[in-house]
């Protein structure tokens, strides 16, 4: 009786949770555990609040992950678009020899010997 009852009560979790949890996990975390004076019973309902912690954790870190790359990114683009502003003042030329992959600078330096440009 006290089988029956642990698996319906076991099937009604995993109803409720998406998913079955099998018999493996649950004989993996009882062996590590051992014999506990808790009870099967106890881990059942344990379990599930244990996995839905650990998805909930595991989510906020990706939430965080993407976060972060998002506010990387828009850094990357403002200081890019400062630089361009600041430094070269044709932020359009900048950005058409960015994806076009030309990274050599415009600036033309005349050296005192051929200052003559009517050559």
């Amino acid at each position: 009786m006290y089988f029956i009852l642990l698996f319906n009560f076991q099937a009604k979790l995993a109803m409720r949770y998406k998913f079955w949890m099998g018999f493996t996990l649950r004989d993996i975390i009882f062996s590590i555990l051992g014999p506990t004076t808790l009870g099967p019973p106890i881990m059942v309902l344990l379990f599930p609040l244990l996995v839905e912690l650990v998805l909930i954790i595991i989510r906020y870190i990706f939430l965080v992950i993407l976060v972060s790359f998002v506010v990387y990114g828009c850094w990357v683009l403002v200081t890019y678009f400062l630089y361009c502003y600041l430094l070269d003042n044709t932020t359009l030329q900048s950005l058409f020899r960015l994806f076009r992959g030309d990274s050599r600078n415009r600036v033309v330096y005349y050296s005192k010997k051929n200052i003559n440009l009517t050559q």
